[in-house]
């Protein structure tokens, strides 16, 4: 196992890197990195960015947001936390109406005691034992946009669309 992830972790490094940045690590270290000795996992590995390496080494491009996107900042973070790019009209939608693509909005209403947070607008007064251990009890970071996303993922993966469409019914857990 803990080949398995220096592998995957080299096979990481090695994919990150321009030429001219393995050229110079080469020079500087007298290391010469091959990733051919690398075995890539049969399938792709998405990066923070969005990219993936794909299984014969070979990196994507960031991926942009379709035209017309009112959160484009959002779409790679969105793809990372699982949402797959037919979800990105709706979930682009979703975080324009519930924070206007604002990760640091909070929606703390008196009335119910509620504060949703983030993106998607999370609601603590429904969803808050379920989401705490996602969170690690720390609230604050569903302010984070990749967080909140992933977050939101499993909501959906749960209840649909239905946590952010009129009745806004999602079932218990």
């Amino acid at each position: 196992m803990r080949l398995t992830i220096i592998a995957l972790v080299a096979a990481l490094t090695l994919a990150a890197c321009t030429p001219e940045q393995l050229a110079t690590y080469e020079r500087v270290t007298g290391i010469r990195l091959d990733a051919s000795l690398v075995d890539l996992p049969d399938v792709p590995i998405r990066l923070a960015d969005g990219r993936e390496v794909m299984p014969d080494g070979s990196v994507t491009p960031v991926p942009v947001a379709p035209a017309g996107s009112k959160c484009p900042q959002h779409y790679a973070a969105s793809l990372v936390a699982g949402w797959a790019v037919t979800d990105w009209p709706k979930l682009d939608r979703i975080m324009y109406r519930e924070s206007r693509c604002n990760a640091s909005v909070v929606n703390n209403n008196a009335r119910t005691k509620d504060a949703s947070r983030g993106l998607t607008q999370l609601n603590l007064l429904a969803h808050r034992g379920w989401i705490s251990p996602l969170v690690g009890g720390d609230f604050d970071r569903l302010y984070d946009p990749g967080t909140n996303l992933r977050v939101a993922r499993v909501l959906y993966n749960r209840c649909g669309w239905g946590p952010w469409t009129k009745p806004y019914w999602c079932a218990a857990p």
